[in-house]
């Protein structure tokens, strides 16, 4: 090996070895101050171990205050008399009391209904308009007021043969059977005449015309004699005759 490459390895481990001295000593605390190098780390590191140390020490002595005290308190624990054993009983289950039932509240009385009208007596009842009794009796008064035709009547012209419907026949009596009777045709032509009214020995009723019936159209009506039978207490079927032309009909009256 050349000596000058010696001398350059040689060198170079020197720098080196200054170099790793320089940083170590910087790890320290090494600096320079008032031109010339100061380790300030390593005199505070001095000044914090004196202060650990320190406050191990008084941690240590507090340690022993707290192991006498502690034993202190065991020797007077030992001493107290022995604490009483306490049983802990549960209390017995509480006795359900049945439910106050209250009342039912009381219904209120319904309103009093007024009391109901006092019933009016019901009205007479009107007597039969041909009761059976004064019927047989053959009293004449039971034809006292006005009877209407019910049923079909027709007339016949004997002059023209033409054949007229009464549209209406009304006759009215007294209490002695004695009347007056109207009545209209179909063609408007009116009538009007007297007539009277006595029972038969056979228990009918008959009633004749006074005269020919004069009519309105200067014609009348052939004198009739009406024959009647009961046939319930409002209605007699009666039989109309007329002698001159022996024409018969039947008609139904009705009060």
């Amino acid at each position: 090996m050349p000596p000058w490459l010696s001398f350059l390895l040689w060198l170079g481990l020197l720098l080196f070895l200054v170099g790793a001295s320089w940083l170590l000593l910087s790890a320290c605390g090494l600096t320079w101050l008032g031109g010339r190098p100061s380790l300030i780390y390593c005199a505070d590191v001095r000044a914090q171990a004196a202060e650990g140390r320190a406050a191990i020490v008084a941690e240590q002595r507090r340690a022993l205050a707290r192991r006498d005290e502690l034993a202190r308190l065991q020797r007077e624990i030992v001493g107290l008399p022995p604490c009483p054993i306490v049983v802990q009983v549960e209390p017995p289950p509480p006795v359900e009391e049945p439910p106050i039932q209250e009342p039912p509240p009381e219904e209120p009385l319904p309103p009093e209904e007024p009391p109901p009208p006092p019933e009016e007596p019901p009205p007479p009842e009107e007597p039969p308009d041909l009761p059976e009794e004064r019927w047989n009796e053959k009293d004449i008064s039971i034809m006292d007021g006005c009877w209407s035709l019910a049923s079909d009547y027709r007339l016949q012209d004997i002059r023209t043969r033409k054949i007229k419907t009464v549209a209406s026949w009304e006759v009215c009596f007294d209490e002695s059977g004695r009347g007056q009777q109207k009545l209209v045709l179909s063609d408007g032509t009116r009538c009007a005449g007297s007539v009277s009214a006595d029972f038969q020995q056979d228990n009918t009723l008959r009633f004749d015309d006074a005269d020919n019936v004069p009519c309105s159209d200067d014609s009348y009506i052939f004198q009739r004699e009406i024959t009647c039978r009961r046939a319930s207490d409002e209605r007699a079927e009666c039989t109309s005759l007329q002698p001159e032309t022996g024409q018969r009909s039947r008609v139904t009256l009705t009060r």
